[in-house]
């Protein structure tokens, strides 16, 4: 990247070129995440406009705490995807559904 680092991220593609990229702004090192030795965390949110919607763009553990949503949701987001991939177990979904809860606004 540009900004001198490696980042956990993600690209919207649209027409074959990128329109937007998020970085990962959480960085977990915990259990089986251990992010903090690899990646330098994103700084700025991301949203982008589709079909006049502004969406808002964040990864996996900036759902889990408050700060990148709620920057987000500032930076006039009106829709927010999380994309994820977490360590599945039993109750996951419902821990998420509680998170959600928390973070809406």
């Amino acid at each position: 990247d540009e900004l001198g680092g490696l980042f956990n991220a993600a690209s919207l593609i649209r027409e074959g070129g990128i329109v937007a990229t998020v970085h990962k702004q959480h960085l977990p090192n915990y259990s089986v995440f251990d992010e903090k030795r690899y990646f330098v965390p994103g700084r700025e949110p991301c949203v982008v406009e589709v079909r006049g919607a502004r969406i808002g763009i964040t990864i996996c553990e900036d759902l889990w705490v408050p700060g990148p949503i709620q920057q987000t949701a500032e930076a006039g987001a009106q829709v927010i995807v999380n994309i994820n991939a977490s360590p599945y177990h039993v109750n996951k979904r419902v821990e998420r559904e509680h998170v959600l809860r928390e973070r809406a606004v």
